[in-house]
C-alpha cells in the first residue's frame, strides 16, 4: 500500500476522502461538482443530514411529514451556498489596463503642461 501511494498509483487520503465526496453527491444525490473542497464537505453533510431526516420524517404518516419531506429536497434543488466559500476571480488584465492608464495619463499630463508653457 506503501509503496503504491510513494509511486504514484494511490492519492493521499485527503485527496481521495474529497474525490470520494464529489463523486457521491453527483452519482448518488445529483448534485453538480463544486467549486472548493470545503463547499464539497458541507455539499456532501447537508445531503446526509437530508437523507436521514427525510427517512425518519417519512414513517411519520402525518402531512407534516411529507411537506417537511418536499421542503428539503426543495432547498438541496437549489443553490443554497450562492457564492459562499468562493475565491473572486482575478482581474489581472483590468488592474494592468489600469496601471497603463496611470502612467499614460502621466505622461501625457507633463506634456500637456510643456505645451501649455509654450504657448
Amino acid at each position: 500500500m506503501y509503496f503504491m501511494q510513494v509511486f504514484g498509483m494511490l492519492p493521499t487520503p485527503y485527496v481521495w476522502i474529497s474525490w470520494s465526496m464529489e463523486y457521491l453527491n453527483t452519482n448518488l444525490f445529483g448534485t453538480t461538482a463544486r467549486a472548493s473542497e470545503f463547499r464539497t464537505i458541507l455539499s456532501f453533510t447537508v445531503n446526509i443530514a437530508s437523507v436521514l431526516l427525510i427517512y425518519w420524517i417519512h414513517h411519520e404518516p402525518q402531512l407534516k411529514g411529507y411537506l417537511i419531506t418536499v421542503a428539503l429536497a426543495y432547498i438541496n434543488s437549489q443553490n443554497y451556498m450562492g457564492s459562499l466559500f468562493l475565491r473572486q476571480p482575478l482581474s489581472a488584465p483590468n488592474q494592468r489596463l489600469a496601471v497603463q492608464n496611470k502612467q499614460a495619463e502621466f505622461v501625457f499630463q507633463g506634456k500637456h503642461s510643456a505645451d501649455k508653457t509654450k504657448q
